[in-house]
């Protein structure tokens, strides 16, 4: 992962917690767009999944070939299954979130707002994550011919 993506996500999370420490109530407005975001998580872990079956549809051809012996097969598979882990603890850590009591005290530390906190960050994190990986797919489908162009299968 790289650095600017954390950064992106440490400031999504102070900005959530600026928000969050501001006098205007925004707890019903925290709660839709969470349940949004999940929806949103749990489509593009499907997605990510399913990106996966087409790198295996794909693993045949000469340019997959190259890219396992090079190595970045390899990488390219790792920051798919990343992005996927990302989305599914974003998706996991939303779905608590939501079935959680509203005033959750304990010991003058306001839970909803640190798992609010980390969700905006886990959040952050799937979707930077998933921008490398968009242009490692773009890269490697608009790069793929086949090996025989002159013959029809």
């Amino acid at each position: 992962m790289k650095l600017w993506s954390a950064l992106i996500c440490i400031c999504l999370a102070l900005a959530a917690a600026v928000w969050a420490h501001s006098d205007i109530d925004v707890s019903h407005v925290i709660n839709t767009h969470i349940g949004t975001l999940i929806s949103i998580s749990t489509t593009l872990l499907g997605f990510s999944v399913s990106s996966a079956a087409l790198l295996y549809a794909v693993a045949d051809t000469r340019l997959a070939r190259n890219l396992q012996r090079t190595g970045h097969f390899g990488t390219l598979l790792q920051s798919l299954f990343s992005c996927a882990l990302f989305f599914f603890v974003s998706l996991s850590l939303g779905t608590v979130y939501l079935f959680l009591p509203n005033p959750l005290f304990y010991k003058e530390i306001n839970l909803i707002e640190i798992v609010e906190l980390f969700l905006t960050f886990v959040i952050g994190l799937s979707y930077t994550s998933l921008i490398p990986l968009s242009g490692k797919f773009w890269l490697l489908l608009s790069n793929i011919r086949p090996d025989n162009p002159d013959k029809l299968e």
